[in-house]
């Protein structure tokens, strides 16, 4: 079985090992020594196979060439291509490691291609500690990247991409520091016919205090990490045709700890310009939207298992959920605001309440119906809901606009009661259709 995420990334976290501690011994022939027994005892253990060479360069570098890399699983074989590390001391106690983007390839027990990842140039580079072995800053540049699989065909390409990171010891075995990716002109396609491109994207993250060997409490008291990931110029279709565009969306986000194994997670998310070309379908789309989303007393520990639970599923037990967003239609807007707490004895979601304003439904109703006259299927699948939004909303006339509000509140005991009206028979017709 391929698993790229994870497997495929342990051949180049083994010669990340090279790279961080290589250094640290004088004679090449340590080096040597002290190197394959690093990697033996890297991810993969005893499946990894490699030779390895040292030589000595000129203004006291040292040369490490790593070939034949290979590893191995149940099923499948990485191979990486060879790699030549060059050492040069940078400082006092400091070296400057470079070394060119290696391919990485996936083989079945036959030696057939599965998948390949290549770079058509670029280059790491790396300052170390040879005292410590600790890395104090690297930046990675590729350009052409391409991963491709088995018949030729290319689902992911990256016209560049660049990153770094600059750590820094805040404590013992606590770290703090930048780390930051940027990449231009990426495609994907998946096999469904699905396409995604996008002209540029760009994410920061700052951390502090984070250990350096995690356990449950991987963000602990007094941790955070605080970032940022833009996008500009993305644009899609689906496996159906259904074809979407965004000007850009930004999403910054604050993780920290508050004690135990409780953290803090608080994102402010905005874009501009979403289009869909479906006419049963953007006179419902948020062109803009923008807003707050604050989730608190979070069982750090549970993160990993609660992203992985299906939509729907209940509030990790003993959250808190706060969100204020506001949006435009095309011929109208939107807000909803509320504050939701995790149920910890009743079947549901969470407990709370929410209150959704709305403007312009009766142009947006309009838009739909006319699109479903002409047997569009989006459209007619989004009337019978958009008519049942409409009753149980309530008209408020003081306002400068017409505007329909819905006081949703969910109760302990599993009922939902949208302005008053429990609709929890409602709500089990239409999952039963």
């Amino acid at each position: 079985m391929i698993t790229p995420p994870s497997r495929g990334r342990c051949c180049l976290a083994l010669l990340f090992v090279l790279v961080l501690h290589a250094p640290a011994w004088g004679s090449t022939a340590r080096l040597e020594e002290l190197t394959r027994n690093l990697l033996e005892a890297g991810p993969g253990g005893d499946d990894i196979a490699y030779r390895i060479t040292m030589t000595a360069g000129d203004d006291g570098a040292i040369i490490a060439t790593l070939s034949d890399i290979a590893l191995h699983d149940a099923s499948t074989t990485f191979a990486v291509d060879d790699v030549t590390v060059t050492w040069r001391p940078a400082g006092d106690r400091l070296y400057s490691a470079s070394m060119t983007i290696p391919a990485v390839r996936a083989l079945d027990d036959e030696g057939n291609t599965l998948l390949r990842l290549t770079a058509a140039g670029g280059t790491l580079d790396m300052l170390v500690n040879i005292e410590s072995g600790r890395l104090e800053s690297g930046a990675i540049d590729a350009s052409g990247v391409t991963l491709s699989l088995a018949g030729g065909t290319a689902p992911l390409r990256i016209d560049r991409l660049a990153a770094s990171v600059t750590p820094q010891v805040t404590a013992p075995a606590t770290w703090a520091g930048l780390a930051e990716i940027a990449f231009n002109g990426l495609a994907v396609t998946a096999g469904d016919g699905t396409t995604v491109t996008l002209t540029r994207g760009h994410a920061t993250t700052r951390f502090r205090d984070i250990p350096a060997a995690p356990d449950e409490e991987i963000i602990t008291q007094g941790a955070s990490l605080k970032g940022a990931v833009s996008l500009e110029g993305l644009s899609g279709i689906d496996g159906s045709g259904l074809r979407g565009a965004m000007d850009s969306s930004l999403l910054e986000f604050t993780v920290s700890g508050t004690g135990g194994n409780l953290g803090a997670i608080a994102l402010q998310y905005s874009h501009e310009g979403l289009t869909v070309e479906d006419a049963g379908l953007a006179p419902v789309m948020p062109q803009s939207l923008a807003g707050d989303v604050n989730l608190d007393a979070v069982p750090i520990a549970d993160l990993p298992e609660a992203f992985a639970r299906p939509f729907g599923s209940a509030m990790p037990e003993g959250a808190t959920l706060g969100l204020d967003l506001a949006w435009t239609w095309p011929d109208g807007a939107g807000s909803v605001s509320g504050r939701l707490a995790s149920a910890q004895l009743a079947p549901v979601l969470a407990t709370g309440t929410v209150r959704l304003v709305t403007t312009g439904m009766g142009d947006l109703v309009e838009n739909v119906m006319a699109a479903a006259a002409t047997g569009n299927l989006r459209a007619r699948h989004l009337v019978t809901y958009i008519a049942l939004f409409r009753a149980l909303g309530r008209h408020d006339e003081t306002a400068e606009e017409s505007r329909l509000v819905h006081d949703i509140v969910l109760l302990p005991d599993n009922r939902i009661l949208v302005n008053d009206n429990d609709i929890n028979i409602l709500l089990s017709l239409l999952k039963a259709d």
